[in-house]
């Protein structure tokens, strides 16, 4: 069972509850429970993944490999679990490591996190190691926190990417 580090704690700062958060937020995908993934991000929110390292810093006007509002992150989710799709069956198992976790700007309702994000991908017994520079933008304002954006820069995003079937 996990347990679900979106609560607030008296005891936790907004750099500490975000940081467990993001290790939830891991933990739940690693697992493949994306029903669970979609509550943890405001209506909102987008999840984008960049076409090239240059657009992390314009990825609204830019190429994008991923560029997710709420519908098209209920459909992915709807995708990767129906095991229709050809690059979903078998699935794709993760085991991902965070660190580097950085305070950006912040104002007093949206909370800015930078962190590294190096991910083992096994599918058909093929494993691949994923690495990536992540920017995540929380807003602090509820009882819980929740995703508003959610960046996440390959370190090879200007080469092709030959399976991204699951959610970085």
């Amino acid at each position: 069972m996990l347990t679900d580090t979106r609560a607030p704690s008296t005891s936790m700062n907004d750099f500490d509850r975000c940081v467990a958060f993001l290790m939830n937020e891991a933990l739940i995908l690693d697992r493949q429970d994306y029903s669970a993934w979609l509550s943890l991000w405001r209506g909102d929110g987008l999840y984008i993944v960049p076409a090239t390292r240059d657009a992390a810093a314009d990825p609204f006007n830019s190429l994008n490999y991923i560029y997710d509002d709420e519908d098209m992150r209920h459909r992915r989710v709807r995708r990767l679990q129906s095991g229709t799709a050809l690059v979903t069956t078998p699935s794709t198992h993760t085991v991902r490591s965070l660190s580097r976790f950085v305070q950006l700007n912040s104002d007093d309702s949206l909370y800015h996190l930078s962190s590294s994000l190096l991910l083992l991908a096994s599918r058909r017994s093929v494993q691949r190691m994923m690495a990536a520079d992540v920017e995540h933008v929380f807003d602090l304002a509820g009882p819980a926190p929740l995703m508003v954006r959610k960046t996440v820069t390959l370190i090879n995003a200007d080469e092709a990417q030959t399976d991204i079937s699951f959610i970085l």
